[in-house]
C-alpha cells in the first residue's frame, strides 16, 4: 500500500518539480536576475533549502557592494567609502534587504549551525536590528569560535552601538591601516622576545 502512495506521489509531483528544475538551470548572468530567480525557487517548497542557501550566499555580499561599495563589512577605516547610491539601487536593497531576513529567518529554523546565525545576524543587521544581530552573532560564536565571518560581525555590531550611543560615526571607532600594521609589528616583536 505504501508503494502504491509512494508511486502515486511521484506521478502527481513529477511533472512539478521537473518544471521547477528546468527552471532553475536557466539562471540569467546579472546579478540581480539570478537573486530574482533563486528568490522564486525559495517559495517553492521543493527547492526551498537548496534555492534560499544560494540566495542568502550571493545576497548578503550583493548587500553590502550596492550599499557600501563593499563585499564585506568593514574592519579598517578605509574600507568605509561614501557610496552615493542611484535610485534603483536603493529600490533594490531595500526589496533584498527585506528577503534576506525572510529567507535567513526559515532557514536557521530548518538548521541550527552556526552558517544560519551568521546569514540571520547579517540580514537583521541590514535591517537595522543590532541587538538582533549582535545575539546571532554570539550564537554562532558559540557554536564555531574560530569563525573569523562571526567575530566581524559581533565586532561591527559593536561598532554600530557605540556609534548609536555615542553620536560619534563608525569610522570613528575603526582603526586606520596604518595602526594595523603597527599592532601587528609591535605583536611580531613582542613573539620575537619570547623566543
Amino acid at each position: 500500500m505504501l508503494v502504491i502512495v509512494y508511486a502515486v506521489g511521484i506521478f502527481t509531483l513529477f511533472p512539478a518539480i521537473k518544471q521547477d528544475i528546468k527552471y532553475s538551470f536557466n539562471i540569467p548572468d546579472k546579478k540581480t536576475e539570478k537573486l530574482n530567480v533563486l528568490w522564486k525557487l525559495s517559495q517553492n517548497p521543493y527547492l526551498f533549502w537548496l534555492a534560499s542557501s544560494k540566495f542568502t550566499y550571493l545576497g548578503t555580499p550583493y548587500y553590502l557592494q550596492l550599499t557600501t561599495g563593499k563585499k564585506y563589512l568593514p574592519r579598517i577605516k578605509e574600507d568605509i567609502k561614501n557610496k552615493k547610491m542611484t535610485q534603483e539601487e536603493i529600490k533594490e536593497s531595500e526589496i533584498l534587504k527585506q528577503r534576506l531576513l525572510i529567507t535567513s529567518k526559515k532557514l536557521e529554523k530548518l538548521h541550527k549551525i552556526w552558517l544560519s546565525e551568521y546569514y540571520l545576524g547579517m540580514a537583521y543587521l541590514f535591517n537595522g536590528n543590532i541587538k538582533q544581530a549582535k545575539s546571532h552573532a554570539r550564537a554562532g560564536i558559540e557554536m564555531n569560535p574560530n569563525s573569523n565571518a562571526l567575530w566581524t560581525l559581533l565586532h561591527f555590531c559593536n561598532i554600530k552601538l557605540a556609534s548609536k550611543k555615542t553620536g560619534k560615526p563608525v569610522v570613528y571607532f575603526l582603526p586606520s591601516k596604518k595602526e594595523v600594521e603597527l599592532l601587528r609589528k609591535s605583536f611580531e616583536e613582542q613573539i620575537k622576545r619570547f623566543k
